[in-house]
């Protein structure tokens, strides 16, 4: 479960203690901290977490004004210390994020869906949101539709001069597009499946 305190302006409003109490209370037994651009209410939340027998990670939501550009999880100690060395860094210089951070060897990063560099270090990765998958699953159905006309309007003119040829050649055609969709719609469920699995160990992993 990721969280964030009332020192996340206008994103949260309950205090460190205050949200761990809601983490046992709803029966999570991990919870990751991400406030924006601070780790203030880190020390208060660990401490209240492994008071609670809650299982703590402490991230920071790294933001150019309001534009997300990726969450940096801590793994250790090493890595909190890396985290706070890069953030500290930018908010001391008053300068907007990169795109990209350093690499930062004890810290996983996340970048939000079609935000992700074109080459993903090991420790990076790609946050996927329930609209995310909708919207990705809705490109493909665009890009096979529009495919699919390309082929209809082909077709129009290869039997132009043979109207008897047009009819069998739009019901094949269709055969196969119906086809080609039922296959489609079967590998989005596989796909979906395995993103929710890819997702759940990387959590695992990180709150380990």
């Amino acid at each position: 479960m990721f969280v964030k305190s009332h020192y996340s302006l206008k994103y949260g409003i309950l205090s460190p203690e205050q949200l761990v109490q809601w983490v046992k209370e709803e029966n999570y037994t991990h919870a990751v901290l991400i406030d924006n651009n601070t780790t203030t209410a880190a020390l208060r939340f660990v401490r209240e977490a492994q008071n609670q027998k809650i299982n703590p990670v402490i991230g920071i939501d790294i933001r150019n004004e309001m534009e997300q550009c990726y969450v940096i999880l801590a793994k250790n100690n090493r890595g909190f210390h890396e985290a706070n060395t890069f953030l500290s860094s930018y908010l001391h210089t008053n300068c907007n994020f990169p795109q990209q951070p350093p690499h930062l060897g004890n810290c996983i990063v996340i970048y939000p869906y079609g935000k992700e560099p074109k080459q993903l270090a090991d420790n990076e990765w790609i946050g996927i949101q329930k609209n995310d998958l909708t919207k990705f699953s809705f490109q493909k159905e665009k890009d096979t539709a529009k495919s699919f006309i390309s082929k209809l309007q082909g077709v129009a003119e290869e039997v132009k001069e043979n109207p008897a040829a047009k009819e069998l050649a739009k019901a094949n055609l269709a055969a196969k597009h119906a086809k080609e969709k039922e296959s489609l719609a079967s590998k989005h469920e596989q796909e979906k499946e395995s993103m929710k699995e890819s997702a759940l160990e990387r959590f695992r992993a990180a709150s380990a």
